[in-house]
């Protein structure tokens, strides 16, 4: 029994034969629907551009535009309008095959008109049901929207907060080449369709620029989610990026593991070190890039991703090419969007300003007391070939930082930290408490640098703090203020 109609169904009948025509739409129009009758699929076309049609009932062979061709079109233009065909008993290959195109249904000729009927109240009793769900759908959307608003806000306030503790906003530029660099991220984070490469050595910021391209200038919701490739074996690549299902393999959880790909959600997957991926690896990646699609490990559901993926590595990627330790064609996918970092010794002009950016950070993060950095001290900065790049010297100011209590970084200090060769010709001796000397007691021996190196270890081994430094070293906290006196005048004697 057919469903109470809110309104009368409008249908569109297509067929060449004008009997068929005149008969069908008669039955139709006698059970209380509109019809429209239109002789092939050409003129059927021009009528669904003049109003819509939820149902339409068309014969397959027909002049000009046939009912194969009508359905691709009618999916195409409007996806929501039914169709059903109309076949001869011979060919219900062609209706199989429409029903896989998306037709709602098939009718055999004749047309039983009590089959039709049964399946235009089903079909209007499905209508219905799909209006009403669309309408609560909304409905409940609406009441969501309302409900979660405040929440939303203050999700969006702590998404803000956190990107900012990531580091997102605490990012100097002081070069064109960083300035370049940066901007390039800015053009990937509109398309998070394209891959990108970030290739540079160890320390030069590959991290700070992905979580660019992740964030871009405005806060986002969505993950941002990093692994290390290095130690990652083809089976760890495989549950670690793709996941598990229960039971996949010995000592696996009954309930399964949601792989980084599915964690990242439509954020972003950041594959560190890929240099180190073996050839198996690489081919799993690759599909990943092209087909955007993985299956679990053990698995047989396939899953897809909307993740951004962007891959980094300090190696010399073009070489490992070369000598066919990567695979050319996943370079290929991945140099789309490829952003080179140079190393700091190449863009010098930054190290002074950097070093600057980041005593203030510690000054506004720490409170320390560190404000300034001596000439001499900045000589030394500038001087130095930083192989560990911007981080080994955000590292070394914070060791400064934390180890002295000076207001302004001098170049002895400086210098302490940063470390000066050793000794020649060391000869192992110990004290009569056990205390490993390590000295080279040769002309020229230098005791007040021994001391001073000792009572650097000291620090170093207690964190900083002055107090225990002296207590560990046997002497009054006065004391050990005098020999750091003595270590600022003496200069670069380590």
């Amino acid at each position: 029994m057919a469903t109470t109609r809110n309104s009368q169904m409008n249908i569109l009948l297509v067929d060449d034969d004008e009997a068929i025509r005149h008969s069908l739409g008669g039955f139709i129009r006698r059970s209380g629907r509109s019809v429209t009758a239109c002789a092939d699929g050409r003129e059927a076309l021009r009528e669904l551009e003049k109003r819509d049609y939820p149902l339409v009932i068309t014969d397959i062979y027909m002049p000009h535009v046939d009912g194969m061709e009508l359905l691709r079109e009618i999916r195409q233009r409007t996806p929501l309008t039914l169709v059903v065909l109309i076949t001869g008993h011979g060919d219900v290959k062609n209706a199989v095959e429409a029903m896989s195109l998306g037709a709602y249904d098939y009718l055999l000729k004749p047309v039983d008109v009590r089959e039709l009927s049964v399946l235009l109240d089903r079909i209007e009793e499905y209508l219905e049901l799909r209006h009403t769900n669309r309408r609560l759908t909304e409905q409940f959307d609406d009441e969501v929207k309302r409900a979660t608003q405040p929440l939303r806000t203050r999700l969006k306030e702590l998404s803000a907060t956190y990107s900012q503790q990531l580091g997102r906003q605490d990012v100097g530029i002081f070069s064109e080449t960083m300035r370049n660099v940066f901007d390039m991220a800015a053009r990937l984070h509109r398309n998070p369709q394209i891959p990108v490469l970030l290739t540079g050595e160890t320390g030069t910021g590959k991290e700070v620029v992905a979580r660019a391209i992740h964030y871009g200038k405005e806060s986002v919701s969505t993950p941002f989610v990093a692994i290390n490739c290095a130690a990652l074996t083809p089976e760890l690549f495989g549950t670690e990026i793709f996941g598990y299902v229960g039971g996949a393999f010995t000592g696996a959880s009954p309930e399964g593991n949601p792989g980084k790909i599915e964690l990242a959600g439509s954020g972003t997957l950041l594959l560190d070190e890929i240099g180190e991926l073996g050839h198996e690896v690489q081919a799993k990646l690759l599909r990943l890039l092209q087909e955007r699609e993985f299956y679990r490990v053990g698995g047989d559901r396939r899953l897809t991703t909307e993740a951004r993926i962007i891959c980094a590595t300090n190696q010399d990627i073009d070489q490992r090419v070369a000598n066919g330790n990567f695979r050319e064609d996943l370079y290929h996918r991945l140099a789309v969007g490829r952003v080179h970092i140079p190393p700091l010794r190449d863009r010098r002009e930054e190290i002074l300003p950097l070093a600057d950016f980041f005593l203030k950070t510690l000054q506004r993060q720490r409170r320390t007391g560190l404000e300034s950095i001596s000439k001499e001290a900045r000589n030394v900065l500038t001087g130095y070939h930083w192989p560990g790049n911007v981080r080994e010297l955000q590292h070394i100011l914070e060791r400064c930082s934390l180890l002295f209590d000076d207001d302004v970084l001098r170049a002895s200090r400086l210098r302490q930290v940063l470390g000066a060769p050793a000794p020649a010709t060391p000869v192992r001796q110990s004290s009569s408490d056990g205390l490993d000397l390590s000295l080279s007691l040769q002309p020229g021996f230098d005791l007040h640098a021994w001391i001073h190196r000792v009572v650097l270890r000291a620090l170093e081994q207690n964190g900083g703090n002055k107090s225990q430094a002296a207590k560990a070293l046997n002497i009054t906290r006065s004391e050990l203020y005098t020999l750091l006196k003595q270590m600022e005048h003496a200069g670069p004697q380590l």
